[in-house]
């Protein structure tokens, strides 16, 4: 499951690069973002702002990615695409994956790290 949700190539480039005690911090904020930028994302689609969609969805892709959380880059990228060309049904669809694929995506981050104490 790890191997489909995460890129251990960008995370254990990741490790070698951060500095052991800045890891936690970095991981703890992505957790906390990860989950004020799916809010942002429902709520520009609510509101029908295709523009702002595209710049959370760009956004969430650039944080999923750079945490090597695979999945949801993937699905960032979709979702950036769709809002570009004012998909609807395909942006409520992905929208609808990403509460489950983020708490999975953050089981498997943890899961990565165990050798780590995180922050919560």
């Amino acid at each position: 499951m790890t191997t489909q949700l995460l890129d251990l190539d960008i995370l254990t480039k990741f490790e070698k690069h951060t500095p052991p005690n800045i890891i936690p911090k970095i991981v703890a904020m992505f957790f906390s973002e990860i989950k004020t930028r799916y809010e942002k994302l429902v709520q520009a689609a609510e509101q029908e702002d295709m523009d702002k969609l595209e710049r959370e969805a760009h956004a969430f892709k650039g944080s999923a990615g750079a945490l090597g959380a695979k999945k949801l880059h993937e699905v960032a990228i979709k979702l950036e695409d769709a809002a570009n060309n004012q998909h609807i049904q395909e942006i409520n669809q992905l929208l609808n994956s990403l509460p489950t694929l983020i708490d999975d995506s953050i089981a498997a981050l943890k899961f990565y790290f165990q050798h780590i104490e995180l922050l919560e």
